[in-house]
């Protein structure tokens, strides 16, 4: 039983003895009176607001055991104040109090006991209730605004003043850093829930153990809270509480012991996770720990599965927001309330996962297109200010995802609003063994599973999901359980051209030679697959020097090299899309000149060099020079390892996939790195 619970008691006895009124009454202080006077309007807007009607007659009293919402609201604040003298405290000469109220249903509520509670019986010392609601739409400056007026008003005098931030909105860093730390009020929980229904006369305990758990507690929204309390019959009330919560429960979704096998991402993954279990057993305080982590990737790599398995892995709700979502509401105001709102139910279900895709659909600010810019400024800003605010919650864990990091504005990628920035590749072999043992649920064994993974080498987690739902859809329609035919069916695998696997091999060879013997990283993955293949290796840590960024372009174009050297021709692949060979050295031969000051133009730094490449035939002819020339260096470094690259080559072709430095790659292969990374 909370130690709270007697003192909630008595207040509630106190409350239930004279009236209540539904709004908070107050008589005109001295200081608006003098405002008024002055002309001072815009000074008082908000104390104006609260003064009642002009012949405004009470309201009836209503008891607190008859109304379960305002006692949740009551159990909420004495939960926080749990002692007459805590309450009184925040009617002392100059006193600020900061309340962060997760319910945006509860503010007014709260706001009226607080009337009630803190009002003197002659009415001389009021205290000030100042109400920060979300703002609506586009209406920040606005509640920038009200905010301000409340400073002024704490400025001016020894008033006793209670702030109530409404869920959605945030105080400004420079007037945060001024007040106490904001006391949270809610989210109506079990230990809330039973208080205000054991008013009736039943016990807590009994009550509290009839109730969902917190975490099911959490996936209910005020609107289904107040509607399974509308009954009046306890046994009714806690049916419908487990009725309601049971529908919401969300479907079992993927943990991380379902989706091993990526990499640096996974890696975060776990972190997050270790950090969320460590800061709920009180091992970790919420500054200490990772709080948000951006994954960007190709479209289909699971990046939205990395989110649900984080959210599962750590036992915590994930709310979902997408830029595509909030802008199907509608116009500019409609689409930043829509946003708002997605923070404001991450901040109530705390502690939560808050994922936030396709950020990448907010844009760059200094993005040379004008079109929409006021919209694209507008969009961003508010994104910027929610995420401040979303990461100094304590319990909300932001996960973003976006396609294009370097399409994001620069200011997201900051740290402190984000804390990594990780790649989500293609799923190798390990990762869709994972993916297809999560989804078939012991439909094939895990021989065939095995078997076939080596086949979907190239294919995204998103393809796999949708091709195992269409393969069950085969199966049903022919009325018999599913089999390995019907997902090679969907999944289109006819037989595979031995011819392009080689080539693919070969290519992914070179860049594995090159990165090792140039000492560019430590192989962590290869794979190859009838649609292409990919290079995993960790970085060296150390900062890079114009001729470590020569040597990571000369390992990019080691596979058109490898091609040339052991096929006699080069296939497209080196320069198929942004992500490409091609595109990557091109990207690096570029901020040599541009950005890091370690080419021909000198120091100068340019932010964005597309459109100065585009026009300066001079430049690309400089870039070109740095790319052949790096060629030539891969040519000439794979024909001294010619015999490598057919061994390593063939081996892929039969394995598919090697994974890890310690299987006895480096032995077989590759040379240990020069640098002994």
């Amino acid at each position: 039983m909370p130690t709270w619970l007697a003192h909630y008691r008595s207040v509630v006895a106190s409350l239930d003895v004279g009236t209540l009124d539904p709004q908070p009454q107050a008589e005109m202080s001295p200081e608006v009176f003098s405002a008024l006077v002055e002309g001072r309007l815009s000074d008082v807007e908000e104390e104006l607001e609260d003064l009642p009607a002009w012949g405004e007659p009470e309201t009836p009293r209503r008891r607190l055991a008859d109304d379960p919402m305002r006692a949740i609201a009551l159990a909420a604040l004495c939960r926080a104040f749990p002692t007459r003298t805590a309450f009184a405290a925040m009617t002392g000469t100059g006193a600020v109090t900061v309340l962060q109220v997760t319910d945006s249903d509860m503010v007014v509520d709260i706001k009226a006991l607080l009337t009630q509670v803190l009002g003197d019986d002659d009415r001389r010392r009021k205290v000030a209730l100042t109400c920060l609601p979300a703002p609506e739409g586009s209406g920040a400056a606005s509640t920038a605004s009200k905010m301000q007026h409340a400073l002024n008003a704490i400025s001016r005098g020894t008033t006793p003043h209670v702030l109530i931030i409404e869920a959605g909105a945030s105080l400004p860093v420079r007037i945060a850093r001024m007040l106490p730390e904001p006391i949270r009020l809610g989210p109506p929980d079990r230990s809330l829930i039973a208080a205000a229904l054991s008013l009736r006369g039943d016990g807590y305990s009994a009550i509290a153990a009839k109730l969902p758990t917190d975490a099911a507690l959490r996936q209910l929204p005020a609107a289904g809270l107040r509607f399974a309390l509308r009954h009046r019959i306890r046994e009714t009330q806690l049916a419908e509480l487990q009725r309601l919560t049971r529908a919401l429960r969300p479907s079992n979704g993927p943990t991380l012991d379902d989706i091993g096998g990526y990499g640096a991402a996974e890696d975060a993954a776990r972190q997050l996770v270790g950090d969320l279990k460590a800061w709920a057993a009180g091992q970790i305080g919420w500054s200490e720990m990772t709080r948000s982590v951006l994954f960007h990737g190709p479209p289909g790599t699971g990046k939205t599965w990395l989110a649900r398995a984080i959210a599962a892995s750590a036992g915590v709700p994930l709310i979902q927001g997408s830029l595509s979502a909030w802008q199907a509401a509608g116009h500019l105001g409609q689409m930043l309330r829509e946003m708002r709102a997605t923070f404001a139910e991450a901040q109530a279900a705390a502690p939560c996962v808050l994922f936030l895709d396709e950020i990448d659909g907010a844009g760059d600010r200094k993005s040379p297109d004008r079109h929409a810019e006021n919209y694209r400024r507008q969009v961003i800003n508010a994104l910027l200010e929610l995420l401040d605010g979303a990461t100094r919650i304590e319990g909300v864990a932001v996960v973003a995802a976006c396609n294009d990091v370097d399409a994001l504005d620069a200011a997201l990628r900051r740290p402190g609003r984000l804390d990594r920035i990780v790649r989500v590749p293609l799923p190798g072999r390990h990762a869709i063994i994972r993916v297809l043992s999560h989804h078939l649920r012991g439909a094939l064994d895990d021989e065939t599973i095995t078997r076939l993974a080596p086949r979907l080498i190239g294919k995204t987690p998103a393809d796999l999901d949708a091709a195992i739902r269409a393969a069950r859809g085969r199966a049903r329609g022919a009325g018999r359980p599913l089999a390995l035919q019907d997902i090679v069916l969907t999944l289109g695998l006819t037989e595979e051209d031995s011819a392009t696997i080689r080539r693919v091999a070969v290519h992914e060879a070179g860049h594995a030679i090159a990165i090792t013997a140039l000492g560019r990283g430590r192989i962590r993955e290869i794979h190859v697959g009838p649609s292409g293949g990919h290079v995993e290796a960790r970085p060296p840590a150390k900062i890079p020097t114009r001729a470590d960024l020569i040597d990571d372009i000369i390992c990019l174009l080691a596979g058109r090299a490898a091609e040339e050297l052991i096929l006699g021709d080069v296939s497209i692949g080196s320069g198929d899309g942004a992500r490409s060979d091609l595109a990557q050295a091109t990207g690096i031969a570029v901020r040599l000149e541009l950005a890091y000051g370690l080419g021909a133009t000198g120091l100068v730094y340019v932010s964005d060099p597309n459109p100065i490449l585009a026009a300066d035939p001079a430049l690309r002819a400089r870039i070109d020079a740095c790319l052949q020339a790096a060629m030539c260096q891969a040519t000439a470094l794979l024909c001294t390892r010619r015999d490598e690259v057919i061994a390593l080559a063939d081996r892929l072709c039969v394995e598919r996939v090697i994974e890890g430095p310690n299987n006895g790659l480096a032995a077989q292969a590759l040379p240990e790195p020069e640098d002994g990374l």
